[in-house]
């Protein structure tokens, strides 16, 4: 447990999945407030679970549709109305949790997709809108495993590419952003706690290059080009 977030208000979007998890976590050990949007009561249950090795006294729950850009501009609003600021958000969402091929893809797979970017691209855009601090830090993550075009990982490459492609929207428009902005990269390998502290030393200007807007939280050098590509910038 240490203090590096004390006084700082945080907010995971998707910080009930299985990344968002150990995102949380992370960020409760360095005694930050953080707030969490959830889908469904049984979702908090399951986030408050797997807390209990750590204090839950600054973790703020709510219910909410993050597909629902209307209210992801209320949840923002009014966590911004109740804490004046935003030290520190993170959006990770897992857009699909296909294994079939793309052919056996059904229409309700498909719209979950599209649902899930939806709620990657409206969490960002009110996210931007609010964090106007030069001092804060707004973070978007993509799994780079998922890139590389698999057997029966279709859907989980296309929304995976969908999601590098927006984080590379966003940098180019770095200069209408007031927040600091990074886009990271992680691969399944990689523990969720240590994801969450991957992120805390990027926002303490602890990782290596912290003035990089790409990142790569990763055990491996990515051998995929694409991804050596956006590092370079």
């Amino acid at each position: 447990m240490g203090n590096s977030l004390s006084g700082k208000i945080a907010l995971v979007v998707d910080g009930t999945g299985y990344v968002g998890k150990g995102i949380v976590q992370a960020f409760l050990e360095e005694d930050a407030t953080v707030v969490v949007p959830a889908s469904s009561m049984s979702d908090i249950a399951g986030l408050k679970a797997a807390l209990q090795s750590v204090p839950q006294d600054k973790l703020v729950t709510f219910l909410t549709d993050i597909a629902d850009y209307a209210k992801v501009k209320d949840y923002a609003d009014m966590l911004y109305n109740q804490f004046k600021r935003i030290d520190l958000a993170v959006t990770y969402i897992n857009a699909s949790r296909n294994t079939r091929s793309f052919l056996q893809t059904d229409i309700e797979e498909w719209q979950t997709m599209g649902n899930s970017l939806t709620a990657y691209f409206a969490a960002s855009r009110a996210l931007f809108t609010l964090m106007q601090d030069p001092n804060s830090m707004y973070v978007t993550m993509s799994n780079a495993d998922h890139l590389a075009r698999k057997p029966h990982t279709s859907l989980h490459h296309l929304s995976s590419l969908f999601q590098m492609e927006i984080a590379g929207l966003f940098a180019q428009e770095k200069h209408k952003i007031r927040t600091r902005y990074h886009h990271v990269y992680i691969e399944n390998v990689i523990a969720p706690l240590t994801v969450g502290q991957f992120i805390i030393k990027l926002y303490c200007g602890l990782a290596a290059e912290p003035g990089k807007i790409f990142q790569c939280c990763s055990a491996k050098t990515f051998h995929n080009e694409i991804i050596q590509a956006i590092l370079k910038d």
